[in-house]
Formats: C-alpha cells, sequence, structure tokens
C-alpha cells in the first residue's frame, strides 16, 4: 500500500506542476442571517397528515428517531419530515446528535426538490446551532450533496471545512470529488486527490466515483493519472462491487481512444477483455470496435490491433476493407502475428471484394510479415545488397526468417488445402491468392527460385488432381512472380528455368483464351 500511495501521490505532483488552481467568487455565509429567510425548525408552521401523530417523549430512542427520518426520507415526504423536526423540537431540548439528524435528513429532501432558498437558509441556522468544528462527516458530505443538487457551487462551503482545521472524512470527500467532476474542475480534482492520498481515504470511496474521476481526468488529458488511479485503487472489479463499475470503465475507454492515447486505450480494453469478457460483449459498439481498431493501426499496436479484429470476427460483425485492410498491413509491419493473421484472413476472405492494386498491396505487406516484419525486411534488402555470406558460415537471422516462413506455408497449407470442406471445388478467394503470392514473393526475396516454384505448384499445378478444398487460378500478379523466379535460376538451375519458362508459357495461352 506503501509502494501504490507513492506512485499515486508522484502523479499528482507531476500532474499538480501542470494545472493551476481555479479561484472562483464564493458565497460566504453570514453569521446571522434574515429570520424570514430561515426554516425555523422550532417555529414553522406545517400542517398534520392524516397518519398518527409522532411523538417523540423524553425517553426518546436514537434508533427509532433515527428510523422514522429514515422512512420518511425513502418515501420523500417533506411534510412528514418538517414534523418529525417539530415533534423533537417540542419533546425537549435535542441532543447535538438528535440536531444533526434532523438537519441532515431536512437539507436532503430540501434538495432533493430543489428548494435552494429554503436550504441556504437551514444551512445558515445549522450554522449557529451547531459549531463549525462539531459538524460530522455525514453533514458536511449532506449540504455539499444539497449544493450539487441545487446546481450551486461548493466551494464556499469547502473553504469552511479547510477553516476548522479538522480532517476530511470519506464521505465529504466522496462529495467533493463528485462535485469537481460535474463541474469539470481539474485543478480541484487533483488537490483533493492529493488530500485523499495523503489521509488514505482513497480505499473508501466508491469505485463507481473512482472511475468517474478516472475518466475526468482523461478528459483533460491526464490519462497516465487517471490509469494510475485505477490500477491502485479500483482494479480488479470483483463480483461484490457495483455492476456500473465495468459500464464505467467501458466509457472510460471510449474517453481514452477518443484523445487517441494508445497506452490508456490498451490498458482499459486488455482488462476489460480479460476480465470481464461476456459483460462489455454488449457494451462495446460497432462505432467504438472500429475506433479500436484504427488507433491500433495508427500507432502500429498489434496486440490491441490483433484483440479487437479477432474479436470483430468471433462476433462476426461486419468489416470493411478500409477497416481491415490498415489493420492487416500493421500486423504484417509489426511482425510476429502471422499465423492470427493469416487464420483471420481466410475466414472472412469470401466476404470481402477486392480490386487489383489492392490485391498487390496486401500481398506486398503478407510477404513483409512472413519474413519477419517491416524491420527485418529493411535489414534483408540491405544485407542482399552486401556481399553474400560465404558457404556453410551460419546466418541466425536467416535461419529465423526462414523459420517464420516455413510456418506461414504449414498454415496455409493446412487452412486452405488440407481442411475438409463440403465443396472441394470451390473457387479460391482473391484473398487466398494474396496469401498464395505472398508466400512466393518471399522465397523470392530470399533469392530461393526453386522453393518458389515448389509453392506454386502446391497451389496452381493440377489441382483436378488432387484432393483440394479450393481451386486456384493463377493471376497476373502470379505470372509476375514466375517471371523474377526464371530470372534468378538463369545462372545455376538451367533446367528449373526452362520448367518456370514452360509454366509461364502454358498459363499465358490459358488467360488468353
Amino acid at each position: 500500500m506503501q509502494q501504490v500511495k507513492a506512485h499515486l501521490a508522484s502523479s499528482i505532483r507531476k500532474c499538480r506542476t501542470r494545472t493551476c488552481y481555479e479561484h472562483r467568487p464564493t458565497r460566504s455565509f453570514s453569521a446571522s442571517s434574515n429570520p424570514r429567510n430561515q426554516l425555523k425548525l422550532d417555529t414553522k408552521t406545517v400542517s398534520r397528515s392524516s397518519e398518527s401523530p409522532i411523538i417523540i417523549n423524553s425517553n426518546r430512542s436514537q434508533a427509532s428517531i433515527r428510523h422514522r427520518f429514515e422512512e420518511a426520507q425513502s418515501d420523500k415526504n417533506v411534510v412528514r419530515i418538517l414534523e418529525l423536526c417539530q415533534e423533537l423540537k417540542q419533546a425537549g431540548r435535542p441532543s447535538q446528535d438528535e440536531l444533526k439528524l434532523a438537519y441532515r435528513h431536512l437539507i436532503s429532501i430540501l434538495a432533493h426538490y430543489g428548494l435552494w432558498t429554503q436550504l441556504y437558509a437551514t444551512v445558515n441556522e445549522l450554522m449557529e446551532l451547531i459549531e463549525l468544528k462539531d459538524m460530522d462527516d455525514l453533514l458536511w458530505a449532506t449540504i455539499i450533496e444539497g449544493f450539487i443538487k441545487c446546481d450551486r457551487s461548493t466551494d464556499v462551503i469547502y473553504s469552511l471545512i479547510i477553516s476548522t482545521g479538522i480532517n476530511i472524512g470519506p464521505h465529504t470527500i466522496t462529495a467533493l470529488f463528485r462535485a469537481a467532476i460535474l463541474e469539470s474542475n481539474l485543478s480541484q480534482s487533483i488537490l483533493l486527490l492529493q488530500v485523499a492520498t495523503a489521509s488514505e481515504l482513497l480505499p473508501q470511496i466508491p469505485k463507481t466515483l473512482l472511475i468517474q474521476l478516472a475518466g475526468s481526468l482523461a478528459e483533460h488529458g491526464q490519462l497516465n493519472l487517471a490509469v494510475d488511479l485505477l490500477h491502485s485503487f479500483v482494479v480488479p472489479i470483483k463480483e461484490t462491487d457495483h455492476p456500473d463499475c465495468v459500464g464505467g470503465l467501458t466509457r472510460l475507454l471510449r474517453t481514452c481512444v477518443n484523445r487517441s492515447d494508445p497506452q490508456s486505450t490498451l490498458y482499459c480494453y486488455s482488462y476489460l477483455t480479460k476480465n470481464h469478457p461476456d459483460m462489455i460483449e454488449n457494451l462495446l459498439d460497432d462505432g467504438l470496435m472500429i475506433e479500436l481498431l484504427s488507433l491500433g493501426s495508427r500507432h502500429i499496436m498489434p496486440d490491441l490491433a490483433l484483440n479487437v479484429l479477432s474479436q470483430l470476427v468471433r462476433t462476426r460483425r461486419k468489416l470493411e476493407i478500409t477497416h481491415l485492410f490498415p489493420t492487416v498491413i500493421a500486423l504484417c509491419r509489426a511482425g510476429g502475428r502471422m499465423s492470427e493473421v493469416i487464420e483471420i484472413l481466410v475466414r472472412v476472405g469470401k466476404e470481402l471484394a477486392i480490386g487489383t492494386e489492392e490485391n498487390e498491396l496486401v500481398a506486398f505487406n503478407l510477404m513483409v510479415g512472413h519474413l519477419g516484419g517491416l524491420s527485418e525486411y529493411r535489414k534483408l534488402i540491405q544485407s542482399n545488397a552486401q556481399e553474400e555470406i560465404p558457404d556453410g558460415q551460419p546466418n541466425e537471422k536467416r535461419e529465423e526468417i526462414l523459420k517464420g516462413l516455413n510456418k506461414s506455408k504449414q498454415l496455409c497449407r493446412d487452412l486452405l488445402i488440407k481442411r475438409p470442406k463440403n465443396n472441394q471445388h470451390e473457387r479460391a478467394s482473391i484473398i487466398s491468392h494474396s496469401l498464395v503470392n505472398s508466400l512466393i514473393q518471399a522465397d523470392l526475396e530470399l533469392h530461393r527460385p526453386l522453393e518458389s516454384l515448389a509453392t506454386f505448384k502446391t497451389y496452381f499445378s493440377n489441382p483436378q488432381n488432387r484432393s483440394t478444398c479450393f481451386i486456384f487460378q493463377p493471376d497476373q500478379h502470379t505470372l509476375s512472380l514466375l517471371k523474377n523466379a526464371a530470372e534468378q535460376a538463369s545462372s545455376d538451375h538451367r533446367s528449373l528455368q526452362t520448367e518456370i519458362l514452360s509454366i509461364i508459357d502454358d498459363l499465358q495461352k490459358e488467360i488468353s483464351c
């Protein structure tokens, strides 16, 4: 707990240095107010209800009084609460605890009906009867909540609390936090957060309010502080916590996405999907999911992009090319995610209608992914331009790339050929052709024309003679790749070159027909 407290305090200090407290004009309470504006408990005339009169004698029970007030408060019965106050006064000099109880319920009911003039006068009256230092946590909190419900600034109340020199209680600081959030007062929120951290009050504040506070901080750009607050005092959300906590985190996630902040977005989304997958399925709408997908693509965040894309595919939500392709390209360039990318493309490929240019763009980026990602591909291009490594000398990086490429080849064979389908002669989708072409192109980048020809034969050579799930038809991009393979094989593999050129000739005749 000490480490958590120190970490959060450090984050708060950083935010405090970037914000300044906004001094607002405050309204001070007078020591004595105009009697005509006061709601005097001992002089206010109220009409009797049809119910039995409430009798509170000198031997009155605190529990009984509290129960009667709570019952009237539950019914939102302002007349009955006034009757209880009168009966309490008539039964003898009320104790300080009884005064606090009566005024707490009276202020609460006046606030409920928005009776600001009466509420203000009642608070003035209360402060004449009870010294500020003797007012308790619940009473201060009730006054603050009353001001909030009447849409009034709570600055004057906070100033009075500070003037007493007493420690702020959990109910009071909860109400102050709520006021700061509703007023969108960042400096006040950070100041209260500093006080609550120093007083170790944060564990006593409802998690729903802490999530709202984190959302308010995030809206003002304090995303690191918002995540620190969540990590330290909100998660994990347990079954005993308020059910609105998960919904609150979802709203916070939307704020993080709107702020286009990748780290806070990843934190919130990862927690929700790992710990509350069933609950959030209906909370994350298509619009938010697409925004998440776009953010993951823009910031090259493969974990986030892949997680969102997988969920969209799993829940059978419709994906447009404009949403899918940027994500696939980002995943390919990041490297290390090709197994998932291949599975997703095979799964949704039939529903995608793409053109020639898009097809070649996807094939190129898939090839980059097979070779380890954009960074590794650049290194490969640079090494190809340099002197070749002597035969027999180990090249660990190349071996690692080949291992990844072979894994992609095996997965494509499993998904496109070996996996049984109901229709054994179904035409392959365009995206499936892109996958195959990318495998051929990857071998050519590694100067392996023989392997590229082997991949070509696996998918394009006499498919009717094999038990295959899809029928592949070579396209112009495939022919271009074969020509590149023939050029690479020209010096050392004459027979291979002849075979490839023969295949190209046959394909060109077939296409022209």
